[in-house]
């Protein structure tokens, strides 16, 4: 007996039934509480990547306050700058404006170190700017440490 072409004899379901018999019912409820384990261990894992996630955005947008204020302090010339330590923040928030528009960061606290620094040039100062802020309760801080010098006297 000749077949035609594409005929194989059988249909598509005897790949993945045996002599046309389905699956019992403890076998599906085996496979649904199998699943159903997984799924309930993967949901676990949100929670815990999204904590994840509020931390490295805290702790990005604490570098940037740190960064903000460094760039202000060194706009603001040598002469201005007097050693002291400033804190802003938590009781009174943090603000920055940027193209008229002024943005608050109640959740930070920036404390603000300028002095001098102890060398043969007297045109030295050491400004530290820490930011803390505390995302789920434990309190964190980002450090930022640089040097500014008179450039007008080392000329």
């Amino acid at each position: 007996m000749k077949r035609r072409m594409g005929e194989t004899g059988f249909t598509p379901h005897h790949f993945w039934l045996k002599n046309g018999a389905g699956f019992s019912l403890l076998e599906v409820m085996v496979a649904v509480i199998i699943l159903g384990f997984g799924l309930l261990a993967i949901m676990h894992l949100f929670p815990i990547g999204l904590k994840a996630s509020k931390i490295s955005q805290d702790t990005t947008l604490a570098s940037f306050l740190a960064q903000a204020k460094i760039e202000v302090l060194k706009n603001t010339g040598w002469a201005q700058l007097s050693g002291g330590s400033t804190t802003e923040g938590y009781d009174l928030p943090i603000q920055i404006t940027v193209d008229k528009v002024t943005y608050s960061y109640p959740e930070f606290k920036r404390v603000t170190t300028i002095q001098d620094v102890e060398t043969a040039d007297p045109g030295l100062k050491r400004i530290t700017v820490e930011v803390f802020y505390k995302p789920y309760g434990a309190e964190r801080s980002v450090k930022l440490v640089t040097l500014f010098t008179d450039y007008k006297k080392t000329m």
